[in-house]
């Protein structure tokens, strides 16, 4: 592929999080196409084809093996990516793959070794770190609007899902921690940079399910900043980033997860009882993600940085997996 032409993505798994958000969000773009949708559903690959007029295979390997598809978007069960990563990168196909990026620190090495090898790009679909609103966070710590930054605190819970759900199968790689966790842990390499280390964490089950369904997680950078962070797939819902400084507070409950049509809302309280609402415009982090995807693919630093932050992710996420309490 030239980066003066269309990116030619194929889908591999007919996952909601493709059908819903991934596929809409990348038929809004011009330089970027779906060339095929592989599911081994044939009800899912039904509603690719009504919905989207997309060809759709009934073998992954089809839509690997085809000669036109210059990357894939892996929308499938942890468990299953790393094998799909694999042949992909194998076949000389760039990989935008959903989160985590695998189910192990050892399987997501070898990944990014078969890319760099390759110069192949790729890229975990945390997408929440393209909206609008994270930059603009961002942007407001650096003003000083509340001061030092005294202590991050964020949590993403959501209340039990079906109970065939992959999320609760340990087969499948479910559990909170590689799950909800995951934006948790991605939320603290962001504002606390890659200095960022697990100083304590748990991890907790729940009758009747075979992986951890909440727990818990701090994070202090080389400069003594920390986040405190909590996640579940049993819980009352939260989606929020909370940050207190010695002047102030800035607060928003949709860090996470903002559709394409939310206006989010900054909280901002100052310590002489003032407050303030800053009301953002809509922003689609999906095509977001999809777009600082095609710009990896193009620019070579950007890749190594992909390697560096795949790597940071899944490193913390095995700390806590191996030193869980």
């Amino acid at each position: 592929m030239k980066c003066t032409d269309a990116l030619k993505i194929g889908i591999i798994g007919g996952a909601n999080i493709a059908y819903n958000r991934f596929l809409p969000a990348l038929q809004e773009m011009d330089h970027v196409e779906c060339v095929g949708v592989a599911s081994n559903s044939e009800s899912k690959r039904l509603l690719f084809d009504q919905q989207f007029g997309v060809p759709t295979y009934d073998n992954y390997d089809d839509l690997l093996n085809k000669s036109d598809v210059d990357a894939l978007y892996i929308a499938l069960p942890p468990a299953l990516h790393f094998n799909w990563v694999e042949k992909g990168l194998l076949a000389g196909k760039h990989i935008l793959c959903e989160k985590p990026f695998t189910d192990s620190f050892g399987n997501t090495e070898k990944s990014v070794k078969i890319a760099t090898e390759s110069r192949l790009a790729i890229f975990e679909n945390y997408m929440f770190q393209y909206h609008s609103q994270v930059s603009r966070i961002r942007q407001l710590i650096q003003d000083g609007v509340i001061g030092d930054v005294r202590l991050f605190r964020s949590d993403f819970c959501f209340p039990q899902r079906e109970r065939d759900d992959f999320r609760y199968s340990k087969q499948l790689g479910g559990g909170a921690l590689l799950d909800a966790g995951g934006y948790v842990i991605k939320l603290a390499t962001i504002f606390l940079g890659d200095s960022v280390q697990v100083t304590a964490s748990n991890l907790k089950t729940v009758d009747g399910f075979d992986v951890n369904v909440y727990g818990s997680a701090t994070f202090e950078n080389m400069s003594g900043q920390v986040l405190q962070g909590s996640f579940g797939m049993d819980n009352f819902y939260r989606c929020s980033l909370e940050i207190l400084g010695n002047q102030g507070r800035i607060f928003t409950n949709r860090i996470f997860t903002a559709p394409p049509d939310f206006r989010p809302e900054i909280l901002i309280e100052h310590t002489n009882n003032e407050s303030e609402i800053i009301n953002l415009p809509p922003d689609n982090h999906f095509r977001n993600s999809i777009q600082n995807f095609y710009n990896t693919i193009c620019d070579g630093a950007l890749r190594q940085n992909c390697y560096s932050e795949i790597l940071l992710q899944a490193k913390l996420l095995d700390f806590i997996q191996q030193n869980r309490s």
